[in-house]
């Protein structure tokens, strides 16, 4: 459920591609802008984490992020709308006060990340997201929810 939430945060519904239509309009345009035609390497693995070294890959979240507002033109991430979204989507399992210490203790952890390109960024925040979202949602289900 909680790798949904990730895939969700990152705008991304790629765990196979058997046609372009998975992609919504933003994923769309960004395939368009970049000449990446059909990409059939644009996946998630079954981990949750992307391929850190795709530099095509690095592109097009790089294009999606910045046209859904999760990252900057100068390559910085917007975590107050990664924030929104994590809550948001968090609700209909949890209460908000765990949505929201969820969002945060996985933020704190993954906000400093800055990488040689604003695509690389993305792909290193999403990857640490992944990560400590699924580790904050179980600490807090430890501690909290017993």
């Amino acid at each position: 459920m909680f790798n949904q939430l990730i895939l969700l945060i990152c705008s991304m519904v790629c765990t196979s591609l058997a046609d372009d239509s998975i992609f919504d309009a933003i994923e769309n345009e960004c395939i368009d802008k970049l000449g990446l035609g059909f990409y059939e390497n644009l996946i998630v693995l079954e981990s949750g984490y992307l391929k850190e070294d795709d530099e095509d890959m690095r592109a097009f979240f790089a294009c999606v992020w910045k046209e859904k507002g999760f990252q900057r033109e100068d390559g910085s991430v917007n975590f107050n709308s990664i924030y929104e979204v994590i809550v948001s989507e968090r609700k209909s399992g949890s209460s908000e006060f765990g949505s929201a210490y969820v969002a945060i203790q996985a933020i704190a952890n993954c906000e400093d990340i800055e990488e040689e390109n604003h695509g690389h960024t993305v792909i290193m925040v999403y990857n640490c997201l992944n990560e400590k979202v699924l580790e904050y949602d179980e600490k807090f289900r430890n501690k909290f929810i017993r």
